[in-house]
């Protein structure tokens, strides 16, 4: 079931930039958040949080790799496919494949030597799980918990050896587990504001005694 949020949206002019974002995540409805106003606001804090580890990879051995230079054009590539990808034209499922695809950064610097730059970019694993519990149906969450798994278990699977050893399946039942617990937490309290939301929209438009519509529900019909 689609839930839509509310569809007035202040711009950041008018609010603070904190006030914006949080309003960014009221403007969209559930399955569909690369629609309708404020996308940018909405994926500024998870573009934010690749960038952040990103930046860390000039700090880290072979900085200039294939991989890690991959790595850094992957961002901005899948930033402009969410801008311009025309989203209401296309089915809804088709939304959860950005931030599916935003897994593919750790693949690309996947690794297993102690020095390597998984391990700055392993914690953004969750990135996919959070967008998905704070704007995903429940099976976009589940697909995502996942995706998350196979990430680390598929590569022990395929290649396995030193290179991926089978401490990375524990590591693949660690960050599933956290993630899963941590997403549908989210994902649960944020439906309990939407359903609060609604209730709290339904009896501004109701008359406490007989349960008809006031004179605010009348005004809006009017005024459409």
């Amino acid at each position: 079931m689609k839930v839509a949020r509310r569809e007035i949206y202040p711009t950041p002019s008018r609010l603070g930039i904190f006030h914006a974002l949080a309003w960014a995540g009221l403007s969209v409805t559930r399955g569909r958040p690369f629609e309708g106003p404020g996308v940018a606001l909405r994926i500024l804090p998870f573009v934010a949080a690749g960038v952040l580890g990103y930046g860390f990879t000039p700090l880290l051995p072979g900085p200039t790799d294939p991989p890690n230079v991959l790595a850094g054009l992957y961002i901005p590539a899948l930033i402009a496919v969410v801008l311009l990808t025309p989203w209401a034209r296309l089915p809804a499922w088709v939304q959860a494949i950005p931030p599916l695809a935003a897994l593919g950064l750790m693949a690309l610097v996947r690794d297993a030597s102690p020095d390597s730059p998984e391990y700055v970019f392993t914690p953004l694993v969750l990135l996919p799980v959070i967008w998905f519990a704070l704007y995903g149906t429940r099976l976009q969450l589940l697909v995502g918990l996942l995706a998350l798994g196979a990430a680390f278990a598929v590569p022990v699977a395929v290649v396995g050896g030193d290179e991926y050893p089978t401490t990375e399946l524990v590591a693949a039942l660690l960050w599933t587990t956290i993630a899963g617990i941590m997403g549908f937490t989210v994902s649960e309290l944020v439906r309990q504001r939407e359903a609060l939301e609604l209730r709290l929209a339904h009896m501004a438009r109701t008359d406490v005694l007989t349960g008809a519509p006031n004179r605010r529900a009348w005004e809006d019909e009017l005024a459409r």
